[in-house]
């Protein structure tokens, strides 16, 4: 109470203010909390020291069922009394801990998570309060994704083939199994320390990395392919890799990983290389063969290698399907007819032979034959090896027409013929062929070198072969007729390759040495493409059968004999050698594999053919059939009959396809299909069919309720007719994203039927080039929803923004004041009561000196006390909004002559010049106490940062016929640029020392600031560093 009774009443008045303004604050704090407190969804309360309820919110009161007055005072004993064991010891361990604990507990089936805390009331005792939360869906969802995980993990796991999960971008392993380990042959933990490109063979890392790359921009929604790979012990494997990424086609993750699986296919490699160089080893064998070889079977020619093309000048393709007699001299003819009537008895005949055979120009040649017996495509057939001995007795008769027959053929053959300088390496001939095959005349390959005409590999092929006949001395080799058969790659003079295959000899001088080298290159592109395709196709054959579940079989009627092979047995699921072999009467067939109540069917057909008199009959039957495994399965067999040429049928064949599989599928998509239209007549959703073009096709009763259409109404719009015209445009982008991508996610406004507008959900796929189908939600209701409340949210931001900032003008006001009355106002009063202690010595002293040095001392601090406390009651009034403006005609130059007069003690001390330049006659419309304080403040701050015996100069001078323009200036110290930017920031202290160390608080500037705008002005500041500063404001003129 005595506090207060010393207090004046101005000094009560503003602490009962300064109360009521905290009420008020508190009140409205309280406010605040009430509406959070009641508008969460979680339970909240507060209980006493006795653990009764003293608090509860809405959400609380809702779960008890119960009023306020029905909650309040009571404990969990009386409320929850299943529970009440389990809240009371938790509350006990939240008051003996003194700290938050997190509870899980369940009730009515439901799972809750209760945040309890201790509270601490104003008598001393502790309660608890505590947040409950529902978490029943999010444990669920929990549980499942455990679930989801330990299936996945489990075959991850346990998978056949290696798989890893991997980070796209940086091939980093992020985890792995076991079978992926032993693949590669490193340790899980080795293997999670590497990226994909370490365990890659060097040329196969770039083609991965940039298939990475592509799956990452969209360009690839999977892919797969067959790469080698570095075991740790340095072995080279191969493996087939698929790559399914882990993110949606359009996503943009943080981080993007994919799952690899690896298949080892290294044995299927090697199988594969070892077989194309067998064959590559046994063609290149025959092809190089210098004599003619053919392969003969009943009678006819079946093969034929180039040189025996070349012997008998025939066209490859009149050779081959020729009977071989056709190539033997007339007079010949019996004999060889002869040899073959005594090899088909069994009877021994030579295996070498001469005989005269004729070319297609009717030439006789001599041929020395040599023949065995082989087996070929499964059939037995001759192979003979034809050696022409005919040159040889011509040779040194007709070497003048042979070398005139030479270049005749040279220069008309479709082949290269070529020579080269053995000596210079350079090419003296290429024949006319050359253009047509290489595009080059043969003036211009003769200019080109060798290295010039082929590719690099091809290159370097050719000189290890010149280098190797050279070092060996083969090249030098007396036999004449020896020849080099060689592939390469050619470079034709438009870029283009082509594939050569060539045969070198050597030309030699008279004494036998080597001077030339002669070649006959023949462009075998299309016949490698040929070769290459065939060796496909026989595999992809074999892959068909496989694949289409095809058996061929044939049936020799004579024999009652079924002839299968093991494509047939794997139908069945069974083998030649579980079966006894590949022969079968057709009783043990029928019993064996013929469901018996499709005997009757089975047999009715068979009849059919026999009896067919049509030699083209062929018939296609379904039936079932009984696998070896005792199962029921079904086939297609399709057959056709021979006939003899009595008419009678001999023999029939046939293929069968097991479609089984086809049939179950076939029976499930009836199912599906009926479920399917069930789920599209039912749906809650709009489901709509639409062309490729946008028009509507068909479309589900929902479909039809959202956009107020029937369905045979829908069937003459499109999507231009129903979608909002301000998305139209954006409506067809999306439409193109279909048709490109397949499918597309959005959100659009479409027009009804009564003239409303709705927005829909969209999700949309392409099933063909032709149909899309789309389905569609109407989620107008959500779109106002979330419209409102994007609207209620910024409204909020805009609120919170405007508290804020006027918190933090509050804030940095309250610590200002608070800065001055802790330090700035005691400076005064402690140099009084200094300069009074000093003072009670000197008069003692009788010292007089020092009684006038204190007084002034005394009187100088009690001013600037004076100046302060009425700057600090003059600038609490404007922040309490209770300054007033009290503007009046006053006479400026009395105003400052009055501010003069106050502070010229001050400045003599200093000896500074106060030098006033005014009209007297000169009146503003002012607040006079206002323009005094301004007025004082400004040369006050002039005198502080003036040096000794400087001036200060006071002007007033008229800008216009209303206004005046009052300026007060020094040559003192000045100010830098940044304290200038700083000068009258509430929040920044610009408390500064004058010349003399004076002391002040950066208020008064301030009090200028605001009066002045208080009366329509502002303070200008105009200041220089180490030349002086000039403060100045405008006023109102008024006449006199």
């Amino acid at each position: 109470m005595n506090k207060f009774l010393n207090k004046s009443k101005e000094e009560l008045i503003n602490e009962l203010q300064k109360l009521e303004q905290e009420v008020n604050n508190l009140k409205e704090s309280e406010g605040r909390y009430k509406t959070f407190f009641n508008s969460t969804s979680d339970f909240a309360f507060i209980k006493d020291e006795k653990f009764r309820y003293i608090l509860v919110n809405k959400a609380n009161l809702d779960f008890f069922g119960l009023t306020e007055n029905e909650v309040y005072g009571k404990t969990d004993w009386e409320l929850m009394p299943d529970i009440a064991v389990i809240c009371h010891k938790s509350d006990q361990e939240v008051i003996q801990k003194n700290e938050t604990i997190i509870i899980e507990e369940t009730v009515g089936g439901k799972i809750f998570e209760t945040r309890k805390f201790p509270i601490l009331f104003n008598n001393g005792k502790i309660g608890t309060g505590g947040f409950v939360k529902d978490i029943t869906a999010q444990k669920q969802v929990e549980k499942t994704l455990i679930e989801s995980e330990k299936k996945f993990r489990a075959t991850f796991e346990q998978a056949a083939v290696g798989v890893a999960l991997l980070n796209t971008r940086t091939g980093q392993f992020v985890s792995i199994n076991q079978k992926y380990c032993d693949f590669i042959g490193y340790s899980m933990s080795e293997m999670l320390q590497k990226t994909f490109m370490d365990i890659t063979h060097p040329e196969d890392v770039q083609t991965n990395i940039n298939k990475n790359s592509e799956l990452i921009d969209g360009l690839l929604s999977e892919f797969s392919y067959e790469k080698r790979y570095v075991c740790k012990d340095g072995k080279i494997i191969w493996g087939r890799l698929t790559i399914s990424p882990l993110w949606k086609q359009g996503e943009n993750p943080h981080e993007y990983f994919h799952i690899a699986i690896v298949e080892n296919i290294t044995e299927s490699k090697l199988t594969e290389e070892a077989l194309i160089e067998s064959e590559e080893k046994y063609r290149n064998l025959v092809e190089l063969a210098a004599d003619g070889i053919i392969i003969i079977q009943n009678g006819i020619v079946v093969f034929a290698n180039d040189a025996m093309i070349k012997m008998g000048k025939y066209p490859k393709e009149e050779v081959i399907g020729s009977p071989f007699l056709k190539f033997v001299a007339e007079d010949k003819k019996d004999e060889i007819k002869q040899m073959h009537i005594t090899r088909a008895k069994g009877e021994p005949v030579p295996s070498r032979y001469e005989t005269v055979l004729h070319n297609s120009e009717n030439e006789k040649v001599d041929a020395e034959i040599s023949i065995s017996e082989i087996t070929f495509r499964s059939e037995m057939a001759f192979l003979a090896i034809i050696h022409d001995i005919t040159e040889n007795k011509f040779h040194k008769e007709n070497l003048q027409k042979s070398e005139e027959k030479y270049r005749m053929i040279s220069e008309n053959a479709s082949d290269i013929i070529w020579t080269m300088d053995i000596n210079t390496g350079k090419f003296t001939y290429f024949s006319p062929s050359v253009k047509q095959i290489r595009g080059y005349t043969p003036e211009e390959a003769i200019e080109l070198s060798l290295e010039k005409t082929v590719t690099p590999g091809s290159y370097q092929k050719l000189m290890k072969v010149f280098n190797e006949e050279m070092r060996n001395n083969n090249i030098l080799s007396l036999d004449s007729n020896r020849t080099i058969l060689l592939e390469y790659e050619h470079i034709c003079k438009d870029g283009s390759i082509n594939i050569m295959e060539t045969r070198i000899s050597a030309i030699k001088d008279i004494n036998g040495k080597p001077v030339a080298i002669q070649g006959i290159s023949r462009d075998i592109t299309e016949r490698r493409k040929a070769e290459d395709s065939l060796r496909t196709s026989e595999r992809q054959l074999a892959n068909a059968m496989h694949i289409a579940k095809l058996g061929y079989w044939e049936y020799n009627v004579a024999k009652d004999l079924f002839t299968f092979n093991d494509h047939f047995y794997a139908i069945f699921r069974t083998t030649a050698e579980q079966e006894g072999g590949y022969e079968m009467t057709s009783a043990c067939y029928a019993r064996r594999f013929v469901h018996p109540d499709d005997m009757s069917v089975v047999g009715i057909e068979i009849q059919k053919a026999l009896e067919s008199s049509d030699p083209n009959y062929n018939r296609q039957i379904e039936h079932r059939i009984i696998f070896a495994d005792g199962e029921i399965g079904y086939i297609i067999v399709r057959f056709f009959i021979e006939k003899d040429e009595n008419g009678c049928t001999v023999k029939t064949y046939g293929a069968n396809q097991d479609i089984t599989e086809r049939k179950q599928v076939e029976e499930a998509f009836r199912e599906s299909e009926q479920k399917f239209r069930s789920y599209i007549e039912d749906a809650p959703d709009g489901i709509y069919v639409l062309d490729n073009t946008g028009q509507y096709i068909g479309a589900n009763q929902a479909g039809c309720s959202i956009v107020g259409y029937s369905a045979e109404e829908l069937q003459k719009l499109s999507i231009r007719n129903l979608t909002s015209d301000e998305f139209l445009e954006e409506g067809l982008v999306h439409f193109k994203k279909i048709i490109e991508t397949g499918k597309a996610d959005f959100e659009i406004l479409y027009k009804h039927k009564g003239g409303s507008k709705r927005w829909l959900s969209i999700s949309a796929v392409k099933l063909s080039e032709s149909t899309i189908l789309s389905f569609a939600k109407d989620i107008t209701e959500r779109k106002q929803t979330e419209k409102e409340l994007a609207n209620y949210r910024n409204h909020l931001e805009e609120l919170v923004k405007e508290r804020t900032a006027e918190l933090e003008i509050v804030n940095s006001t309250k610590d200002k004041f608070f800065s001055i009355i802790a330090h700035d106002l005691k400076n005064p009063f402690a140099g009084i009561l200094s300069s009074c202690e000093l003072l009670k010595r000197s008069i003692i002293k009788q010292d007089m000196v020092k009684i006038e040095k204190h007084t002034n001392t005394i009187q100088t601090s009690s001013k600037n006390a004076y100046a302060l406390l009425d700057n600090i009651l003059n600038w609490s009034r404007l922040q309490m909004g209770k300054c007033q403006v009290n503007k009046e005609k006053n006479n400026i130059h009395s105003l400052i002559i009055d501010s003069i007069a106050s502070l010229q003690v001050i400045a003599s001390m200093k000896e500074i010049k106060l030098i006033l330049s005014t009209n007297k006659k000169v009146y503003t419309l002012f607040d006079k106490e206002m323009f005094n304080t301004i007025i004082r403040n400004l040369i006050t701050n002039a005198i502080k940062f003036s040096n000794k015996g400087q001036n200060i100069y006071i002007g007033v001078c008229e800008l216009n016929e209303k206004q005046l323009k009052i300026s007060v200036k020094d040559e003192g110290v000045g100010m830098s640029k940044e304290i200038l930017s700083k000068l009258f920031n509430v929040d920044v202290s610009n408390t500064n020392y004058g010349t003399n160390n004076e002391k002040g608080t950066g208020l008064g500037l301030l009090l200028c600031k605001e009066f002045a705008e208080k009366n329509n002005s502002e303070i200008i500041v105009e200041s220089e560093e180490g030349k002086g500063s000039t403060f100045s404001f405008n006023v109102e003129k008024v006449e006199e």
